[in-house]
């Protein structure tokens, strides 16, 4: 039972949550059947995330801005209707299907996850390895740094504000009472 348990701390941890390790142990150690295993995994990981936010994510704040919280609401925004959807059609086939094909959905599933997962880790350590040979004093170019920033879409630009007049083109300085004609630079 305790290894069960850091198992499952570990895997909230790195935020997948665990469903894919408390489903097997819950049928073969405990003798669930298959959809009463799935009941148990979906009220573990709601409890693991509800703890886990309370204890942890609300307190954390997004590395590149201290005044916002680590959630990027707008990817949240996006997810929630189709996990919604998912937990539906998952709830519909659980009581349609014979808990055999329930079994194989899940042993299948289980298994792309474990693969696509294990590529995935692979692929980070090899880019880890590299970065980590380069050294410290390995500089990005400004390219990729640019092409990071845009893909943060927590972190604000300030974008210039301005305001053309008949002849003049007024700036963020016109708030300050300075005025610049349009040909001076």
């Amino acid at each position: 039972m305790f290894i069960v348990t850091i198992l499952l701390a570990l895997a909230n941890i790195s935020g997948i949550g665990g469903g894919g390790l408390i489903i097997p142990i819950a049928i073969s150690n405990f003798g669930f059947p298959t959809r009463e295993a799935i009941a148990v995994s979906n009220s573990t990981i709601f409890l693991g995330g509800v703890a886990r936010f309370f204890l942890y994510s609300i307190y954390e704040k997004h590395p590149h801005n201290e005044n916002k919280m680590v959630i990027d609401h707008s990817i949240t925004s996006i997810m929630i209707p189709m996990v919604l959807v998912g937990s539906y059609m998952g709830v519909m086939l659980n009581v349609l299907l014979p808990e055999v094909a329930l079994a194989i959905i899940l042993t299948l599933l289980l298994a792309y996850l474990t693969y696509s997962t294990t590529n995935k880790g692979l692929k980070l350590w090899a880019i880890e390895t590299v970065d980590n040979k380069r050294g410290p004093s390995y500089k990005e170019s400004e390219e990729e740094l640019e092409k990071e920033g845009e893909q943060m879409s927590l972190i604000e630009k300030p974008t210039p504000k301005k305001r053309k007049g008949k002849s003049e083109d007024i700036s963020e300085d016109a708030e300050n009472g300075i005025k610049k004609p349009e040909n001076t630079p």
